[in-house]
């Protein structure tokens, strides 16, 4: 789902779901399907929006069961792309010159792959948190806070993604009993504190 997420930020240029507070975007994204990003972009290929879709279904059961299913069906789609570019207008409220918009999935997929490798660990560090689910759940709950990530790739294009893919991993991470995942705003309200709160990037220091 995660996956699904990232690629239509890339693609489209805006979140599939909007709301005045995150509770309001975590519930629209547990009840409701985005619009189709291929409304908000005609250039997307079918068959990439239909991909998209399939990983943000509401029924998990829909949705690609593993990561080989969804890299192969992402192979498939790369090997029927045309590598040409084309030129399109932006859509309004954006200004009107033109832009130009290349569908190397290769490029795309950067960031997809990178979610890919994290969600991963995250399974494999949820299998181990609850192998013994017999046991009694501990009195305190441990702490763990996700900070910025650091773009290394050298495209700035790229940059948004320092604070979407944490945020997708706090998501996650909050469905955990065990575990007590603190906020970035938790984490801002203490950097104010200590005189740092004009900070935009959250490291480890």
């Amino acid at each position: 789902y995660s996956v699904g997420v990232i690629l239509y930020e890339i693609l489209t240029g805006q979140l599939p779901f909007k709301g005045e507070t995150p509770q309001s975007i975590a519930m629209q994204h547990k009840s409701e399907m985005p619009t189709d990003p291929k409304r908000l972009n005609t250039q997307i290929p079918v068959e990439l929006n239909k991909l998209i879709l399939r990983c943000m279904e509401e029924d998990k059961e829909k949705r690609y069961q593993t990561i080989e299913e969804l890299l192969t069906s992402l192979s498939k789609i790369e090997e029927r792309m045309p590598s040409t570019e084309k030129v399109i207008p932006r859509r309004k409220p954006l200004t009107s010159r033109e832009i130009t918009v290349t569908f190397g999935l290769k490029r795309l997929l950067i960031p997809a792959l990178i979610f890919i490798v994290i969600v991963i660990v995250g399974i494999i560090a949820w299998q181990i948190l609850t192998k013994k689910e017999a046991m009694p759940l501990p009195e305190d709950r441990h702490s763990i806070a996700v900070i910025s990530f650091e773009n290394q790739t050298g495209d700035i294009a790229y940059d948004y993604l320092q604070k979407a893919i944490p945020n997708l991993l706090i998501t996650s991470l909050e469905q955990s009993r065990y575990l007590h995942v603190v906020t970035w705003e938790r984490m801002h309200d203490l950097l104010k504190r200590e005189g740092k709160g004009d900070v935009e990037v959250v490291d480890k220091d």
